[in-house]
Parts: structure tokens; sequence; C-alpha cells
């Protein structure tokens, strides 16, 4: 009957419909590489092995170990990140800042929007920050003329020498709305001995094409414990995934491959049980149907074949309904999407302050 039909149908809508965008949305927050990030195959995170632990967040030693590596990486930066606030008073409102050394978009790839990094075009700098597309768009509308403009977050004023690509807002959890440069921030944050400060920066690299992630560890952990503390003497330096889902380490059960497929599949069975119910219902309705055509001749392989069509038919349309009224897996998240679901994420995705940005 039409209705039953149209129940079926909106059930596997429903049901597949859940499906892809749980998929999509996990994929982008935590499986892709951030956007516009150029062969991000050869860009990795930097972390140290600690035993069974492996550790995101270092001293300055193993910047200084990647750094020297010039015949195996291309660039490296360290950064670290903090909330700083924008504007005064009432209207005042926090800020992610990333603190990043030079070479941090170079690692990356990334072109800006408009302007140009200060790390290409003064390096030595002290006062330049870069915006992302969303808070120009927030608090310039978007002006061309931006750029020279003073930007005071807390007790600093800043020059803005450009602005970030749209839809990129750095490479972790949270999403960053302003990069400054390392050392002044570092200094404000840890004081003038800032470089002996321990746990705090976060590392990534760019590995030269042809060169493996097995040799440039090797490199990489010879050189850190060269400067390494003496409790650091026996860490192991590991350049992983650029993806924070796939840290080193992560245990199978928590891979969020697995989760995704485990939940997306759940949903899927529970859906086909339902709609299994909707058939079965409607079958046990259909006895005499199925006792006369059997009567007129009709064999059993034919009524199978009948009732496997109609359910093919189902299925189709469902997916039809399905792609007509759900999202385009190309339309991007916009960074105000971002924003709340990283605030109002539980604690088992914590968005805290140095969670990889």
């Amino acid at each position: 009957t039409p209705v039953l039909a149209g129940a079926a149908d909106l059930t596997l809508a429903i049901g597949m419909g859940s499906a892809v965008v749980m998929v999509d949305v996990l994929d982008r927050l935590l499986l892709r590489a951030p956007a516009h990030v150029t062969d991000p195959d050869r860009v990795a995170r930097t972390y140290v092995r600690m035993g069974d632990s492996y550790i995101e967040r270092t001293g300055h030693a193993t910047f200084e170990a990647l750094a020297s590596m010039r015949e195996e990486l291309e660039a490296s930066a360290a950064y670290f990140t903090e909330s700083l606030s924008l504007g005064r008073g009432s209207g005042a409102r926090q800020l992610e800042a990333l603190a990043h050394s030079g070479g941090y978009f170079a690692v990356l790839g990334i072109q800006p929007q408009i302007g140009s990094f200060a790390e290409d075009a003064n390096p030595a700098r002290e006062d330049a920050a870069v915006i992302s597309h969303a808070l120009w768009q927030q608090e310039f509308g978007g002006a061309r003329d931006v750029l020279g403009k003073a930007l005071r977050l807390g007790l600093e004023t800043y020059t803005i020498v450009a602005v970030a690509p749209r839809g990129f807002r750095g490479i972790g959890w949270k999403p960053v709305d302003v990069w400054l440069p390392l050392e002044p921030r570092a200094r404000a944050a840890y004081g003038k001995e800032w470089k002996n400060a321990a746990m705090f920066l976060q590392v990534m690299a760019r590995l030269r094409p042809g060169v493996s992630r097995e040799r440039a560890n090797e490199i990489a952990t010879a050189g850190f414990r060269a400067n390494a503390q003496p409790w650091e003497k026996k860490g192991v330096v590991v350049l992983g995934d650029l993806r924070a889902a796939r840290a080193p380490g992560a245990p199978l059960g928590t891979r969020v491959e697995v989760l995704v497929a485990g939940m997306s599949i759940v949903v899927l069975i529970i859906t086909c049980g339902n709609v299994a119910n909707l058939m079965l219902v409607r079958g046990l309705r259909r006895d005499r149907e199925f006792v006369v055509k059997t009567a007129l001749g009709a064999s059993r392989v034919r009524l199978v074949r009948e009732v496997l069509l109609e359910a093919a038919l189902l299925a189709a349309a469902a997916g039809v309904v399905n792609s007509s009224r759900g999202k385009p897996p190309s339309t991007p998240i916009s960074p105000a999407w971002w924003d709340k679901a990283c605030r109002t994420r539980s604690r088992s995705f914590p968005c805290t302050p140095n969670s990889g940005q």
C-alpha cells in the first residue's frame, strides 16, 4: 500500500541519512586533513615516546633537534596556544591565539587570503598578527583595507599583516582566531628562560620527498637526546600523522575509524530492523494474495523474486529521497558550526587551550 511503502521509504531515508551525516561530520572534524594543507601526507606532528606513552607537548629541545635536520626536513615549526581577550569592557571576548615560530605556514603549505605571512616578509617582526577568515568577517566586515590595522589583544597591540584562507582554523580540535609570533608570547607566558620550560610546545615538520619517517625519527631522536634534560634522555621522537585522531599509540578500541564504522553499522541495523518489521506486517496480510497466485501457477521462485524486487524498489526510493534531502558531502562546515561543536564537545574530546592547534 502507499502508506506502508511511504513509511518504509521514510524509515530507510532517515537511517541512511543519519549514518551518512555522522560519518561525514566526524570525517571532517577528525579524519580528513585540515583544509588548504598542501600534501598533508608529508606533514608530521611530533611526539616524544616515554615508555608506553606518547607525549605531544614537549620542550624546546625537540624543536631544535628538528630545526637542525635540513637534509631530511623542508621546514619545521614550534607553537603553543592560549586564550587572549579582544576589546575592553562588556564588549570584550576571548579569542584562541596560536603563537608560532617561523616556518609554521611553510610547513603546512598555506597561502594567505590577502597580505603576506610575517615569516615570509619580516621573520624578526614581533607585533605581526595573522587573523582567521572568520574573524576578518566578524570584526572587520571583510574589508580589504584590514592590513596594517591595529589589533589589541590583552595588554599588547599587534598589526594585522595577513588573513588566513577561508576554512583554515588551525590543525587541532579548537579553531584558531589569530596567529602571533612565538618568542614574545613565550616570554610573556614563561619568562625570559622560556626555552628551558618543559612540556608546553608542540612541534610539526614537513618531510622532504623520499625521506622515510623511520629515518627521520632516528635522526630526530639523536638530536633530541643531545640537548634534552636528564629525565628526557630515554625519550624517542616520533613523527606521527598530521591528523590528531591518528596519533601513534592509540589503542584500536579508541580509534575514531572503528568508532565511526561501529556507530554507522548500528544505526543501519536498527533501520533495517524497523523496515523488516513493516515488511513482515505487510507479508502477514498478503497470505490470500500468495495463495491465489500459487493457484494460478506462480512458482515459489517467482514469488520470492517479486518480494525481493519490491524491497529493492523501496531501497532505491529511499536512496533518492535521502540524496535529495541530505547535505552534499562537498558542502563545507561553517566556522560558526565548528565553533559551536567545539565549545559544546563533551570531555571525551576536550577543546583544551593546548590540544594541538
